[in-house]
């Protein structure tokens, strides 16, 4: 629809059943915003599906800033279940789900390492 995330043209707007936004929510600068425009262009029902790091992890929790996924270049944000259930509520949708799934498929002595 859009090279930039923006906020829907009044054409688009409840167009969609479906936003994706994977791998971009840490680099958004105003995070808020950004999912309430996302939202703009679902349809009554529609679903807004995004992936993103989980600060709320104990291994962010331990390591912090020097944690992998930290790339302050890059990545601007990071969100964990906190935010999103609170998000949800400022925006009044409802939130299904928040789940965990692993960046990569390693043995356990391989993901402590990393």
């Amino acid at each position: 629809v859009a090279d930039f995330l923006r906020a829907p043209a009044d054409e688009q707007r409840g167009r969609f059943d479906l936003v994706t936004m994977f791998d971009v929510f840490e680099h958004l600068p105003r995070p808020t915003q950004a999912l309430a425009e996302a939202a703009d262009y679902l349809r009554p029902g529609g679903w807004l599906m995004l992936s993103t790091g989980n600060c709320e992890h104990w291994s962010w929790r331990h390591i912090g800033g020097d944690h992998w996924y930290c790339e302050p270049i890059q990545h601007v944000r990071f969100g964990g279940p906190r935010y999103f259930h609170w998000v949800s509520a400022k925006m009044g949708v409802r939130l299904v789900t928040c789940r965990a799934h692993a960046h990569q498929r390693l043995p356990w002595r391989d993901r402590l390492t990393q």
